[in-house]
């Protein structure tokens, strides 16, 4: 689900998934052996082209709730990596060093869920 906190990366769709076909899926990195203790994140692929090429690729929605403050703290485009794919097996390692890259350089947004209701229309309708 898209609920809480979210940056968005650009890059190749991997070979497991369909490039034409929007993909949505929930992972988990394991941040300490001993207790199990694990960070959840998701992924939601939309299929785009490139500006610049044309080439076929996604726009990847990266989202948590709560903060996987392992991730967060992660200061090496390798590591942002090896955790995603850690975290998303189906991928096969199909998360790219450009796509972690343009993770850790983002600043994270919040989404939020407005809820209008006729009964508040200026026009009283």
């Amino acid at each position: 689900a898209l609920n809480g906190t979210l940056r968005v990366v650009h890059q190749k769709v991997p070979p497991p998934l369909d490039p034409l076909s929007v993909h949505a899926m929930s992972g988990s990195f394991q941040t300490d052996e001993q207790s199990g203790t694990t960070e959840s994140v998701s992924l939601f692929w939309v299929p785009e082209r490139n500006a610049t090429t044309g080439e076929p690729q996604a726009s990847v929605l990266v989202s948590w709730n709560p903060r996987p403050a392992t991730l967060l703290s992660l200061d090496d485009p390798a590591r942002v990596r090896s955790y995603f794919n850690s975290a998303f097996p189906k991928l096969q390692g199909g998360i790219t060093l450009e796509a972690a890259e343009q993770f850790m350089t983002q600043r994270s947004s919040v989404n939020f869920v407005n809820k209008c209701s006729r009964y508040h229309d200026s026009d009283g309708s």
